[in-house]
Formats: structure tokens, C-alpha cells, sequence
């Protein structure tokens, strides 16, 4: 049976979506759900909170997984409200308010030199292995049980 292009993912794709998956729960229970920009409750929002890489996963694939590089945010799937912090940072020009907004928010919780920092890391992570990949979500599982409290 022939599958359809866009349903196929490499296990390396899946590796990586494994572990961002991990991670979001994660995120979950340290931030109480909440988005970590402006703080909004997961329960008053229609859309779930997102995974929000403040540098592009594409542009810099080394750091896909680099926890300085993510947050939990609050945005829509279709990436066209500006009121939500993920869709301002990727669709806003940056002299817009919401962009600005959304810039304080990540200066807030990563610090002045987030940027420098993260382009550093991009520089000095390797490349991504599926060694690394097995690693990372067996080491991401196990801290989630610490976090839920199992054993």
C-alpha cells in the first residue's frame, strides 16, 4: 500500500517530534499552563498553548531541542492573530506593538543576551544524531516522571 507524501516522516522527524512532545508536557507543569510571554491560563484560551521557538526550527535545526529555545505560548494554528504572542512574533513587522510586546516577554524570561546566547549554542551543538535523538527522549521521559511525581 502506497502512503501519501505528507503522511511520511523519517524516523529522525519522529525522534525529534517525540521529544518536543515530552517536552511540552513538560513545559506544562512548570509553567502551570500558562503561556510564558503574557501569561494567559491554558483554560482561558480556545487554542492549546504551543511550543514557540524564538529561533526558527528550520533556520537552526541544531537547537531544535535547546530548552533556552523554546517556550509555551499561547497562539492560533493558523498563525494570523496578532492579539496572540506566538503569531505576533512570527507575522508581526518588528516595530509593531505586539511584536515589542512579545520581545520584552522573551527578554524577561531568557535574559538581554538571549539572542547571542542561542546563535553561541547554534554554533557549538553538533549535528543531531539518532543517538542523540534515543538520548534526549529517553532522558526527556524519565524527567517528566520526576516532574509528575512518579517513580
Amino acid at each position: 500500500m502506497k502512503r501519501s507524501p505528507l503522511n511520511r516522516k523519517s524516523p529522525k522527524q519522529r525522534f525529534i517530534d517525540a521529544c518536543l512532545d515530552v517536552i511540552r508536557k513538560i513545559k506544562h507543569i512548570e509553567t502551570g499552563s500558562r503561556c510564558e510571554i503574557c501569561g494567559k491560563k491554558q483554560e482561558f484560551l480556545s487554542f492549546p498553548l504551543q511550543l514557540f521557538h524564538i529561533l526558527r526550527r528550520q533556520k537552526y535545526p541544531r537547537i531544535i531541542l535547546l530548552r533556552q529555545n523554546i517556550l509555551l505560548t499561547c497562539g492560533t494554528p493558523y498563525m494570523n492573530n496578532p492579539t496572540f504572542c506566538h503569531d505576533a512574533w512570527h507575522k508581526c513587522s518588528h516595530d509593531e506593538y505586539e511584536y515589542q510586546k512579545v520581545l520584552e516577554g522573551i527578554i524577561r524570561a531568557r535574559g538581554e543576551n538571549y539572542k547571542d546566547a542561542l546563535l553561541l549554542a547554534d554554533k557549538t551543538h553538533e549535528k543531531i544524531t539518532m543517538g542523540y535523538l534515543q538520548l534526549q527522549l529517553f532522558a526527556l521521559k524519565e524527567e517528566l516522571k520526576i516532574k509528575k511525581g512518579e517513580k
